[in-house]
């Protein structure tokens, strides 16, 4: 009789397990598995807007995506874009993500004509890194006037404070008009129009974000020429950072990338530390994320050894109470041992949510043609 009561409370546990382990399985745990990377185009001209294609396998809906556009280089590629963005928007295996050239890209790279580049997307710890194509500076049509950029003054903006707006054109003149709005998370909070002043392609206007006062985030311009309606392009992000100084940088550039002066060409270093494993794994939230994902892996196997072990000894006990104790003491820290890693697993992917929040941009991505 006693036999069979360990035998039903070996199946009733098992069960259990088996249950959190058909939810929790590392199936789940791995998340977005990246699988390719590719463009919508072999080549793309400076305000041009152009699709990068992502793939993968068990993404969610909203899983956020970091792509990180570079120019490729002998002594070292130049990161020209970067923005984390709520990928797959309706689930499924792949997703497109528009993003337009601007001049500042263009001097980023080192103005190289035609230039090199790629782009790496991360989810989850998984990065794909896409083919190489060709950038190259927009040709103008004689007596067209082309929009190529716009840049903050500084990085970072203190509301209350006057910040510059640039903009950069190309065969503009006094009759161009641009079209233009500051974006927090997306949303347009203030805008309106400036003309070319003269023929050097360059135009500033200062402006006061007030009505940002005691908020944070960041803020982006973006822009058009109003007309001939052409495609919107976007300044990089400027942080909202309340006692910044708002200190004024030479050319067109933001902060940490100098336009050109009246000197000449800007000279710029990237500093980036690569992963000597040769993982996805560039920061340290990614490494957490990751050695979090094989403990849990490993976990789940390890515990269900222990749990048959702990019934063996359930099954085999007879009269001797010794072995009964110590099989219950196994299931018991089993059973605990699971519920600590679901716990910490969820606490890590929390951290990690919340963390990236602050990084993603409310951007709509589109779905590729399957």
């Amino acid at each position: 009789m006693r036999i069979w009561k360990n035998l039903l409370s070996v199946v009733g546990i098992s069960s259990f397990v088996f249950f959190w382990f058909a939810i929790f399985s590392p199936a789940h745990a791995v998340g977005c598995k990246l699988t390719s990377a590719s463009w919508s185009g072999a080549s793309v001209r400076v305000g041009e807007t152009i699709q990068l294609f992502i793939a993968g396998n068990d993404c969610e809906r909203g899983t956020v995506v970091r792509f990180t556009i570079y120019e490729a280089d002998t002594f070292g590629d130049d990161e020209l874009f970067s923005i984390s963005a709520p990928g797959f928007p309706n689930g499924g295996v792949s997703m497109g993500f528009p993003v337009t050239f601007t001049d500042a890209m263009y001097i980023k790279g080192g103005e190289e004509n035609p230039g090199s580049i790629f782009f790496t997307a991360t989810a989850d710890g998984e990065t794909v890194t896409s083919n190489n194509i060709s950038f190259t500076k927009a040709e103008t049509a004689p007596g067209g006037c082309i929009l190529t950029g716009a840049f903050w003054g500084s990085n970072p903006i203190d509301p209350n404070k006057p910040v510059t707006m640039r903009f950069m054109g190309q065969a503009c003149s006094a009759q161009d008009t641009i079209s233009y709005d500051v974006l927090k998370s997306g949303n347009p909070i203030t805008g309106g129009t400036l003309k070319f002043s003269d023929s050097t392609g360059r135009v500033e206007k200062q402006i006061t974000l007030g009505g940002l006062a005691g908020t944070s985030g960041k803020v982006q311009i973006r822009a058009r020429l109003e007309s001939t309606q052409s495609e919107w392009i976007l300044s990089e992000e400027a942080d909202i950072v309340i006692g910044a100084t708002n200190t004024e940088t030479p050319g067109p550039g933001p902060t940490n990338s100098p336009g050109p002066g009246p000197t000449g060409r800007p000279i710029s270093f990237n500093f980036k530390f690569d992963n000597p494993l040769g993982g996805g794994e560039q920061n340290l939230l990614d490494l957490i994320n990751t050695i979090s994902r094989w403990i849990f892996n490993l976990a789940i196997p390890i515990a269900v050894i222990f749990i048959i072990y702990g019934g063996i000894l359930f099954l085999t006990a007879g009269a001797n109470p010794k072995n009964v104790d110590e099989g219950k003491k196994i299931l018991k820290y089993a059973v605990i041992g699971l519920a600590i890693v679901f716990i910490g697993r969820g606490f890590v992917s929390l951290v990690h949510s919340v963390i990236r929040l602050g990084d993603t941009t409310t951007a709509t991505p589109t779905t590729q043609p399957r």
